[in-house]
């Protein structure tokens, strides 16, 4: 899931909230985490997490894992390479 702001700060406010995710700064991603499809319990209270650590769930974007990351994303593409 990618962010308009620090990937590293949501995963720590939502594991506050006893929702594991992980940032992936460390793979070029700095407002982006990595979250793992659950049972939909967990998806649920990860979506409500997500709600209440943002306020709202506008700002951000979710890609499918198939091809991501694929250089030829421009979300993807890093100092305009």
């Amino acid at each position: 899931v990618h962010f308009d702001r620090s990937g590293e700060d949501i995963s720590n406010a939502l594991m506050q909230k006893g929702v594991i995710v992980r940032p992936v700064a460390g793979y070029g991603f700095p407002n982006s985490i990595r979250v793992t499809i659950g049972t939909p319990e967990e998806n649920e209270r990860f979506v409500n997490g997500l709600k209440a650590v943002l306020g709202d769930t506008e700002g951000y974007l979710i890609l499918p894992w198939e091809g991501f990351p694929n250089p030829d994303t421009p979300l993807c593409k890093q100092n305009g390479e």
